[in-house]
């Protein structure tokens, strides 16, 4: 008997699928490529998301009963709550927060049996939003009103997917997205710890919504990846991801400072001829002005030159890093060409990669690329592809992520 049990367990090791309570049984083809992280965390972590900045005040919506930790302007930390549904006024002031009439240093509101919700206005109308998890309200240094969330990673993650990702894309895309969510928020708690908050609600971190009633399709790729991160020599790496790489993934040592991380130094896309096809014609005078409203030049620009990693001019459609701009009175400058890119405008219909060529027309300049975003990591277009081709999630990310391997946390 001793035997088998031996034999047993020396396969859930080969497995890698060790859990806190022992292996699971009959674990899936793409379950078995992952490995048993040697460091476990005790569990999964919360995460702390920024969901508004105001310097309104705003209402805050308890629904049932709920708990309530704060912490006095003398550093005094208290607790209390409530049990009946309740609406409170809330505001701030330079190094304080105002419940109702009572001014904190920060307030933390639980709910315990309800939902909590916040309603504030906006470009002249009232908007309100339920949201899981606990409330924190804390000053910002210039006395505005900051709001974060707290919830589960995993419950976060099911908030996001909708909003990164269309849901109709193959099971495999969607859980391959889901891992590179996961990994890239886990980074931002461990790498932000003693923040106010570790992630925002939009495309500054992710984009995340409340999901009350999250489609089937999130929750099953966010569960079906429960704990599964992406590092690099064990570590923890921001895996970032784009809409639609163009001709290939970027390096992101070029495109977002200190990233040297060989899973996120780029890849040729197999799917390139299949990548959104754009165009741009702008003026030199439009041009002028959306640099200097982003503070990037302030002049009359003459010429531009689209410069490759090694900051040697672009012969022919292809990745731009640097963006050479010559000014009047012989002033020169280089710039990144993700920053050139958001100054100019980062939008469909826009300057929407960084995989392209100019041409100069008289007083225009003519644009014209492949893809969407700034091309690091998951290219998402080309993860959906691969998906439909039949490669399962640990394909598609270790194609996108060269080198990295897959752990699971929790």
């Amino acid at each position: 008997m001793k035997k088998y049990m031996l034999r047993f367990f020396v396969l859930c090791i080969g497995a890698g699928l060790l859990t806190f309570v022992g292996c699971r049984q009959v674990p899936s083809s793409s379950e078995r490529k992952l490995i048993a992280y040697p460091d476990r965390l005790s569990g999964e972590p919360d995460i702390q998301v920024m969901v508004l900045e105001t310097t309104e005040s705003i209402d805050l919506i308890v629904r049932g009963s709920y708990g309530l930790k704060v912490t006095t302007p003398e550093g005094e930390k208290k607790s209390g709550g409530g049990t009946l549904p309740v609406t409170i006024r809330v505001s701030a002031t330079k190094g304080t927060v105002k419940l109702g009439k009572d001014s904190y240093k920060n307030a933390m509101v639980i709910p315990t049996n309800s939902e909590l919700g916040v309603r504030y206005s906006e470009s002249g109308g009232s908007i309100t939003k339920s949201f899981p998890g606990s409330i924190e309200f804390s000053a910002t240094r210039s006395g505005a009103l900051r709001v974060v969330v707290a919830l589960p990673l995993e419950q976060y993650l099911i908030g996001v997917l909708p909003h990164e990702m269309e849901l109709s894309s193959a099971p495999e895309a969607l859980k391959a997205q889901a891992v590179a969510s996961r990994t890239y928020a886990l980074y931002q708690i461990k790498t932000r710890e003693g923040q106010p908050y570790d992630v925002y609600s939009d495309v500054r971190s992710q984009m995340w919504r409340p999901a009350r009633d999250a489609d089937v399709r999130a929750r099953m790729a966010v569960n079906s990846t429960t704990g599964v991160i992406l590092t690099e020599g064990y570590r923890l790496f921001p895996a970032y991801f784009s809409a639609d790489c163009g001709g290939a993934t970027a390096n992101a040592r070029y495109v977002f400072s200190g990233s040297d991380i060989n899973a996120l130094s780029g890849r040729e896309n197999p799917f390139a001829s299949q990548s959104y096809k754009w165009a741009l014609t702008i003026r030199k005078s439009d041009l002028e002005r959306r640099l200097a409203k982003a503070g990037i030049s302030n002049g009359r620009l003459l010429r531009i030159e689209l410069l490759d990693e090694k900051k040697q001019p672009l012969r022919m459609m292809g990745r731009v890093y640097f963006v050479r701009l010559y000014l009047e009175n012989g002033v020169e400058r280089i710039v990144s060409s993700n920053s050139f890119r958001l100054a100019v405008g980062g939008a469909k219909n826009e300057l929407s990669s960084t995989w392209m060529y100019l041409t100069h027309r008289n007083d225009s300049l003519i644009f014209e690329g492949m893809g969407r975003g700034h091309g690091v990591g998951l290219c998402q277009t080309g993860a959906k592809l691969f998906a439909r081709e039949g490669q399962d999630f640990t394909d598609i990310l270790k194609f996108y992520y060269p080198g990295a391997v897959l752990l699971r946390l929790w």
